[in-house]
């Protein structure tokens, strides 16, 4: 099929990618439903909580299968549209099925008299976070490379492999979700993949055995009001999912693997350790920093399972799922990228390739906040940092636990593990914290854990302050389901959505007015995804010393994609920028403002050129 590039190029007219959207959600409840019911844990129907947890089964299936043929190159644009009809189809009917049988209980229950304060909430919250979801893509690393890589995936049918293209290498298996969404115009489908994840946490705290019901629906408040998600509900960027999936399968260790006496049906062991394997795996193939919190629980059901009876089953079913769905990914990246298998397992930048350590080293030591950690988890630097705090759910960790449960202490050990992995591997952020919140909360839900009392931060107190949070969040959300949302119902407030909230949109739009068909472009603008043409991502220079052999190496890269036009930026009223074999301005300069979704952070102006590139110029120079 022929190449479509840009974003815009790949999005269906509003609204009907919303609407496809929402089907395809609902196909990949039903894949994750049947994934259930062949892999039973109880007698009967499925239990309740398992039952929320459906989509993350099913985007761990549909990742598994679609992953591996990405990265052996036989995933086509063709092959992902079928996907996606297929989950069109599926979803349709099941749609249906579900909104009958949630009219249903709504009746019996008396609908809205049966509600709670808390419940309440949970329910507004649910139908913003879904509001939000529907708007269009304007986050700043979805618009580089989680979209990005996407589009790559449907252009060329394999996994990129582009060097030069240093955020590339951070992708994973949710780009390929969000490519099977966009093959037929499905803009929101990552997006609300992610708005997935946080309904199955929050559900956990409303039905899983053992926590009190009342108790449950304010720590679910707290939950759900945790300022973080504000910014990744609305993103496809996998990092509310692939938590989620790590989420559940510490629960389902808890309930099914926890206890494992001779009573115990082999079966039950042997579904709930597969069902444990594909979504830790899965999810380590999503994002790096999941690796961490997916060997974590992964090795707790190993563990627990070698001192039982069911020894055996660790080797016979977690070692060839191993192989299917964790080792595919580190083969590729040790193929194409250099380094040994473990190098290649456990980091993002196998092999010597020039400026990658500076990268990692940039991506490690980066800051949402100037508060100090972890201080910082808690208390905003400022208005415009409001998103990046998990709120006042901390404060739940240390207020009176009055019950004590022995057997939950392996869910503190899990967040204690990774929340210390976090801090000496990952960023300290609060994005990368929130698996380890949602799982201290899990414990002070069912009563694992045994603090010390501090009345100031129980009962009237403590719901007060989530009251509060809960009400300062819910304006957020409002108003960003105000600014966004509309971009979800006509062509034309879409445009207008993304020219206020995605950055380089009014650039890229620029660049395919006044370029010609079928060239190739460089970028020194992040926003790639939203590129008209073919584009050669600049991010390299930022790492590599001009001149130096690593620039060679890179420069050899992009000279061999012929590379014709240049796409910069500089302050506005700055003269004509010039580069090494691009010193003519083809085009330029256009007036843009820096867009993004969080109003304090936008608004100041630059201006956007169009340089012509030599290629011969470019190959003398990587030949030098």
């Amino acid at each position: 099929m022929t190449p479509a590039f840009g974003l815009d190029a790949n999005v269906a007219p509003a609204p009907l990618s919303a609407m496809l959207s929402l089907v395809m959600v609902a196909g990949v409840d039903a894949l994750g439903l049947l994934v259930l019911r062949y892999l039973p844990l109880r007698v009967g129907s499925i239990e309740p909580w398992l039952r929320y947890q459906a989509p993350l089964v099913g985007a761990a299936l549909l990742a598994a299968v679609t992953f591996p043929l990405a990265l052996a190159g036989i995933f086509p644009r063709t092959l992902a549209i079928i996907c996606a009809l297929l989950l069109v189809g599926w979803g349709s009917f099941h749609g249906l099925h579900v909104l009958r049988q949630t009219r249903t209980c709504w009746c019996q229950a008396d609908g809205i008299n049966s509600l709670s304060i808390p419940g309440l909430a949970l329910g507004v919250f649910a139908i913003g976070y879904g509001l939000l979801a529907l708007g269009p893509v304007t986050e700043s690393d979805s618009l580089d490379y989680h979209v990005g890589v996407a589009l790559e995936i449907l252009n060329s049918g394999a996994f990129p492999v582009r060097p030069e293209w240093f955020h590339s290498r951070l992708a994973g298996s949710g780009e390929v979700l969000i490519a099977i969404g966009l093959s037929i115009g499905a803009e929101q489908f990552g997006a609300l993949m992610q708005l997935l994840g946080v309904l199955a946490i929050v559900s956990l705290f409303l039905t899983i055995p053992g926590g009190s019901s009342t108790e449950g629906k304010w720590i679910a408040l707290a939950v759900v009001s945790c300022p973080a998600l504000i910014a990744w509900v609305a993103s496809p960027k996998p990092m509310l999912l692939p938590g989620a999936m790590t989420t559940a399968a510490l629960l389902l260790i808890y309930c099914h693997l926890r206890e494992l006496h001779d009573k115990k049906l082999a079966s039950e062991v042997r579904n709930a350790f597969i069902l444990v394997c594909m979504l830790t795996m899965i999810a380590a193939t999503m994002k790096l920093n999941f690796m961490l919190s997916g060997g974590v629980v992964g090795g707790l059901a190993v563990l627990l399972l070698a001192r039982s009876r069911f020894w055996a089953i660790p080797i016979m079913v977690g070692m060839p799922m191993l192989c299917i769905l964790l080792l595919p990914f580190t083969f590729w990246k040790s193929q194409y990228f250099g380094g040994g298998g473990l190098a290649a397992l456990v980091h993002a930048f196998p092999g010597n390739w020039p400026g990658t350590d500076k990268f990692d080293s940039m991506l490690r030591a980066h800051r949402d906040t100037t508060v100090i950690f972890p201080i910082s988890l808690l208390v905003p630097s400022g208005i415009g940092t409001l998103t990046t705090i998990l709120g006042v759910g901390l404060l739940l960790l240390i207020s009176s636990v009055r019950r004590t449960m022995p057997n939950g202490r392996a869910i503190i050990a899990a967040a204690l593990i990774v929340s210390i992995g976090g801090v000496i591997f990952g960023q300290r952020n609060a994005r990368f914290f929130l698996e380890p919140f949602y799982w201290f909360l899990i414990a002070y839900h069912l009563g694992c854990t045994s603090a010390p009392s501090f009345s100031i931060l129980t009962g009237r107190a403590i719901k007060f302050l989530i009251t509060m949070q809960a009400g300062a969040v819910y304006v957020m959300l409002t108003f960003g389901v105000v600014t966004v949302l509309p971009g979800a119902l006509m062509p034309s407030w879409r445009e207008k959505v993304m020219n206020r909230s995605a950055n380089g949109y009014a650039a890229m739009r620029w660049a395919n007015e006044v370029l010609p068909v079928g060239v190739t472009m460089i970028s020194a603008i992040r926003s790639v995804a939203l590129a008209p043409r073919f584009v050669i991502p600049n991010d390299w220079k930022r790492y590599v010393l001009e001149g130096s052999p690593g620039a060679k190496v890179y420069a050899s890269i992009v000279a061999e994609k012929n590379p014709e036009y240049l796409l910069v930026s500089t302050g506005q009223g700055a003269p004509a920028p010039g580069f090494p074999c691009a010193t003519n301005v083809y085009a330029g300069p256009f007036s843009a403002k820096v867009a993004t979704r969080n109003p304090f952070n936008s608004g100041s102006r630059y201006d956007t050129w169009l340089l012509k590139v030599d290629p011969k110029c470019l190959r003398d120079e990587a030949d030098k």
